[in-house]
């Protein structure tokens, strides 16, 4: 199939999307929001063509005030912090529940999400798909961009594989944060049952925090996994690490080489009352 016949394919994707927003949690009614990529860039021609198609939610993380207590913090786990790091690490679960065994050669998955970032434009699964017809050769397809976000897909000529761009489509404020860029770019291989993805994060929050930060990570069937380095979060290199299983939670908050918070039985992080 030659690069003008699969940027069509690939326009008539329906993009199915899953968001978790501040008064209704996932689960319930279907939704109407469709349209998936366009031509690629270097097949020149017009914009996206969008497609229809609802979705179906199942599942699915609380609004972003339930991600509930943080356990107390303590000066060097304050908690706007643990608040802001819980929320995240609840709709990381979600995502990693909502989108296990989706991705593959018809269907570009990936979630959009980072402690601070509201939603939307923030969002816990995006499924576009089925392709009509997978990836053959390297191209890059026109951006979709709604509700504050972009997502672009790449194929990338290793087999069927392709990349997921998200990236913001302008910087937003809320709650005290201030997310000036986020680009998470979620990875498919050909043949692989997950993906693996990258994160870069430029934010500010409450207390004058700065929470830039860098981050990896994989989904696979029925397993999270995350790390993220912030540079100067509490005064120290930070690092957070989670993961999950449909049974388990496990993770931390270590600054300054000091583990100052621990992830408890329910996946919420709680404060050591140790300090570097």
């Amino acid at each position: 199939m030659n690069g003008r016949a699969a940027a069509i394919a690939l326009g008539l994707a329906a993009l199915m999307v899953v968001a978790c927003g501040d008064d209704e949690p996932v689960g319930g009614g279907g939704s109407g929001e469709g349209g998936a990529g366009g031509s690629p860039s270097d097949a020149g021609g017009g914009g996206a063509v969008s497609g229809g198609g609802g979705a179906s939610n199942t599942g699915g993380a609380p609004a972003d005030g339930g991600a509930g207590g943080t356990g107390g913090g303590a000066a060097c786990a304050p908690d706007d912090v643990l608040e802001a790091l819980n929320v995240f690490l609840t709709d990381f679960t979600a995502a990693t529940d909502l989108l296990s065994g989706h991705p593959g050669e018809l269907e570009a998955t990936g979630f959009y999400l980072a402690p601070g970032l509201p939603k939307p434009p923030g969002v816990v699964a995006v499924y576009a798909g089925p392709l009509i017809a997978p990836c053959s050769e390297p191209l890059t397809y026109d951006p979709y961009c709604e509700e504050g976000r972009c997502t672009r897909i790449e194929c990338t000529g290793d087999g069927a594989g392709w990349i997921h761009h998200f990236y913001l489509d302008g910087a937003v404020q809320s709650d005290g944060f201030s997310v000036a860029q986020l680009d998470i770019d979620h990875a498919w291989q050909d043949g692989s049952e997950g993906t693996t993805f990258e994160l870069s994060l430029t934010a500010a929050g409450p207390e004058q925090r700065t929470w830039d930060g860098i981050g990896t990570g994989a989904l696979e069937p029925e397993l999270g996994s995350v790390e993220i380095t912030f540079a100067e979060l509490l005064g120290h290199e930070t690092v957070l690490t989670y993961s999950v299983t449909p049974s388990t939670h496990e993770g931390s908050l270590v600054t300054g080489g000091v583990e100052v918070a621990v992830v408890d039985a329910s996946g919420m992080l709680v404060a050591t009352g140790d300090c570097p």
